[in-house]
């Protein structure tokens, strides 16, 4: 009876370790999909950004354009 309890021992030894590993798998995998998705977030930030910053430059410029024309008729 003593070699079933030690067994029975080392497979729940076994299953803690187990469950232990495929928590800490999970939550690392879980890490690494939030910091995944955090950085496109942010790329994609950026990338508004500068696509926001270009239409302002092409409106400034334009309404310059159009002041200058406006001038040049007067």
């Amino acid at each position: 009876q003593s070699i079933l309890e030690d067994a029975k021992s080392e497979n729940t030894n076994r299953l803690f370790i187990a469950q232990s590993q495929n928590e800490k798998d999970m939550f690392y995998d879980n890490l690494s999909s939030a910091i995944e998705q955090f950085n496109t977030s942010q790329q994609n930030a950026m990338e508004q950004f500068k696509v926001g910053e270009a239409n302002d430059i092409s409106q400034f410029n334009a309404d310059l354009e159009n002041t200058r024309i406006v001038t040049v008729d007067r």
